[in-house]
């Protein structure tokens, strides 16, 4: 089934959870819904953190998309995406500010910001 970004039809959650199937966030949805949620993004990077480095390396990155990716494993080339899209400097690191960042860019783009930060919002 393809719906827009973010948007599922109508009564398809109740429809799923019928046939006990779970709909989860991806990560993107995860991101543009909490994005203002400071805290609790500090809590997602401290959990991904493992080494507690102060910034995620790419497989800690890969752990934030399997957690949000519906559960599934995602591959290769979506998660090189998405370190790409958080790893503003380009220094093979995402630091918190950068996941803070991403988040509020993309909560930013879904909640009526999008023109005055350059984002279209579809």
């Amino acid at each position: 089934m393809v719906h827009p970004f973010g948007v599922l039809p109508e009564g398809y959650v109740d429809w799923a959870k019928n046939l006990g199937i779970v709909i989860k966030e991806t990560w993107q949805e995860y991101l543009v819904s909490h994005g203002n949620v400071v805290e609790e993004m500090k809590q997602v990077f401290a959990e991904l953190d493992k080494n507690k480095s102060g910034s995620l390396d790419y497989a800690e990155v890969t752990e934030l998309a399997k957690r949000f990716f519906d559960g599934r494993e995602p591959n290769e080339k979506r998660v090189m995406k998405i370190f790409q899209a958080l790893d503003q400097n380009n220094d093979g690191q995402v630091t918190l500010d950068e996941l803070l960042q991403g988040a509020q860019a993309m909560h930013r783009a879904f909640h009526g910001d999008a023109e005055e930060f350059g984002i279209r919002s579809h």
